[in-house]
């Protein structure tokens, strides 16, 4: 490998260390929101699941428990919108780094460090 191809990957492995960094923050905290609105539900739907009154219709039911109803909306507006696919932002680009980086014998870590794997060659046995 010459000089200048190493100093080429270290500048790519950077800038994919770089990418993968900005994109953490933003990730945590669709991920925080996810879990909260997950909890929100699970807690006001254990409400909603318990409650006595069972005479009433399914969309009394859920007027009565506007926490729950609620939380199903953001849910669904979340999930219908991609939203959780911020969460997921730097897992899905190292996916894609790592199967493009494959091709030349490489990956890289969590973080965007390359790793350089050996070449293998095939050894067949004449006869």
């Amino acid at each position: 490998m010459s000089a200048d191809q190493a100093e080429d990957l270290r500048a790519f492995e950077q800038r994919l260390v770089d990418c993968v960094a900005a994109l953490q923050p933003e990730a945590f905290k669709w991920k925080v929101l996810l879990i909260v609105v997950i909890v929100w539900n699970v807690m006001t739907g254990l409400g909603w699941l318990m409650d006595a009154s069972g005479s009433m219709g399914f969309l009394e039911s859920l007027w009565n428990h506007k926490a729950f109803s609620c939380g199903l909306i953001v849910l669904f507006i979340l999930l219908i919108t991609n939203q959780y696919q911020k969460a997921l932002a730097p897992q899905i680009v190292m996916a894609r780094c790592r199967s493009v980086l494959k091709e030349y014998n490489m990956s890289c870590d969590e973080n965007g460090r390359l790793i350089l794997k050996k070449q293998r060659t095939n050894h067949h046995p004449i006869g």
